[in-house]
């Protein structure tokens, strides 16, 4: 399963021709930072689409997408409403930076 920046990375080394949806909301459940995509060129310039989204866990501090029920302690949030660290506007940023276009 392809969870977090990690994942991606490794996938798109061995996948060359593919072409990344970045998902904020996928990557803050599975405790990712979705800025580190913009850190790994591999990721960064291959960005084919873009699910920009939040995410809410009832204990952030605690929160583990392996342990925890999603849905139950955790779920994706609109933008402004998760409590994980999403900056929107550095996302936003980052993506025009590369050149994202969609």
């Amino acid at each position: 399963m392809i969870e977090t920046v990690e994942d991606a990375e490794q996938l798109m080394s061995a996948a060359p021709k593919l072409w990344l949806l970045f998902d904020t909301g996928h990557l803050l459940a599975a405790g990712s930072d979705p800025m580190q995509v913009f850190d790994k060129p591999i990721l960064r310039n291959r960005i084919g689409h873009v699910h920009l989204k939040n995410f809410h866990a009832n204990d952030p501090q605690s929160w583990n997408h392996r342990t925890q029920k999603f849905g139950e302690q955790g779920r994706f949030a609109e933008l402004g409403a998760g409590n994980v660290g999403l900056d929107v506007e550095a996302v936003l940023s980052a993506l025009a930076e590369v050149g994202y276009e969609g």
